[in-house]
């Protein structure tokens, strides 16, 4: 375990606050929730900062010396990674930065890099869920998503990047790194599974609560690269919040070091963390308390909880085959694909949040574009269908079903392998749902 430099301490003496450089007995025990996440994370320290900001950069900076060189000793035991070679590749861009100036070519040789830095991580995940620190990581033989972003931040910090800038990332129960680029582009980085897509971020308003960072929608996606991790998967969702420091994510995970269901429970991490905390229930609760500091705010699961009760919306449930058999028909026709297997994996499909990358690119429909309005939507159904009164009957039928929280059928969505997702029914669903800035399920049939 790694030692940082920390005064002296005297047992009987007075800490800074009170009149001396040396800590007392009373803010060491304060201060052991914090020694006992620096041990978790493989770093020992006596003397932890004492105020909350800086005891995040104290956090930040020991989490950085601890990630180095970690996603090379992980390739040792995965077949098939050569961090060399990976590394050697992420030099040669790194010296071609040395010489380019050009802000638009200097993005994509930072491209290049970031790309080379998440193939050395997303190929060395194991499952790829518990291990959330350094030595964690050591132990278990592999990282997790927040581990992977800190890796991440650390190659980049190292490959002195002036005009790179690294933040943290939280999207519901996941960590990405939020990295802009020479050029001023933004890219949600997946360091976790190896994908990068350009977006465009707008800060949400927020009359609730306060929330431990500024939380973001994301208005527009590009999907840049692919996963790389083997069975990785590619999600941008619909928000996230950003924060510059990466402390809170990982102190929020060492609940799991305390959680006897939890994997990590029997390790020697999480036997040192709760020896650290001396077993000791009030300890566990000053650590909460410390972590709720830090925060300072609701996260974003909480966010997004609050703002689902909070939203007017319906309530998606699945459609109904018969009433929905003429459409999808249609849709078999128009893909070339067997009525009989659309018929099979409708039976089988559940409903799912429909992707804001996989909106923005919907074939066979007309709500990709966010700037809709509910006069707009009502003009427009007008205009497609010649029998205006029964147009507007459905439409305000699905206007009212919104705002009363009524259960309506979810649109269906056709995810054909190599293709865009095509829309088989919904339309005037999806719509509406874009005038009132919702987020819609779907049912979201899957085939070859």
């Amino acid at each position: 375990m790694k030692k940082l430099d920390a005064d002296a301490i005297q047992d009987n003496g007075f800490c800074e606050q009170h009149g001396n450089k040396l800590p007392c007995k009373k803010c060491r025990g304060d201060n052991q929730p914090k020694r006992a996440a620096m041990e978790a994370v493989g770093v020992s320290i006596e003397s932890p900062e004492s105020d909350t900001e800086s005891f995040v950069e104290q956090f930040d900076q020991a989490m950085l010396e601890a990630v180095h060189g970690l996603p090379e000793e992980l390739a040792e035991h995965f077949d098939g990674v050569d961090a060399e070679q990976i590394n050697e590749q992420a030099s040669e861009i790194i010296s071609q930065l040395e010489q380019e100036t050009d802000p638009e070519k200097r993005s994509e040789l930072q491209i290049q890099l970031i790309q080379a830095i998440i193939t050395l991580t997303s190929n060395v995940q194991g499952s790829g869920m518990y291990a959330f620190t350094p030595s964690l990581a050591r132990e278990m033989k592999e990282l997790d998503c927040s581990l992977s972003a800190w890796c991440l931040r650390e190659k980049l910090s190292q490959s002195n990047q002036d005009d790179v800038q690294f933040q943290f990332g939280y999207p519901s129960d996941h960590a990405v790194g939020i990295v802009t680029v020479a050029d001023g582009r933004t890219l949600y980085v997946d360091a976790q599974n190896g994908s990068i897509a350009e977006v465009d971020l707008e800060e949400v308003s927020n009359n609730g609560p306060k929330t431990a960072y500024p939380i973001f929608s994301i208005k527009d996606a590009s999907i840049l690269t692919e996963p790389t991790r083997p069975d990785g998967i590619m999600h941008v969702p619909q928000y996230l919040g950003i924060r510059q420091d990466g402390a809170l994510h990982t102190l929020g995970n060492m609940h799991m070091l305390t959680n006897k269901e939890a994997p990590t429970y029997n390790t020697q991490t999480g036997e040192s963390f709760r020896a650290s905390l001396n077993n000791d229930a009030s300890e566990w609760e000053k650590f909460q308390r410390m972590v709720n500091d830090v925060a300072g705010g609701e996260v974003i699961q909480e966010w997004l909880e609050r703002r689902e009760r909070e939203a007017l919306g319906p309530e998606w449930t699945k459609p109904d085959l018969a009433e929905e058999m003429g459409e999808l028909e249609g849709a078999a026709e128009a893909l070339g694909v067997e009525l009989e297997t659309l018929i099979e994996v409708f039976n089988d499909s559940q409903l799912e949040v429909l992707n804001i990358a996989d909106w923005a690119s919907l074939r066979n429909g007309d709500s990709r574009d966010e700037t809709w309005t509910l006069d707009e939507v009502v003009s427009w159904i007008r205009q497609r269908n010649k029998l205006q009164e029964d147009a507007d009957r459905d439409v305000e039928r699905v206007i009212d079903g919104f705002e009363k929280g009524d259960s309506i059928p979810a649109p269906i969505v056709i995810f054909k392998e190599g293709d865009d997702p095509f829309l088989v029914a919904g339309n005037t669903r999806l719509l509406v749902a874009r005038a009132k800035k919702l987020i819609p399920k779907v049912l979201v049939l899957r085939i070859k």
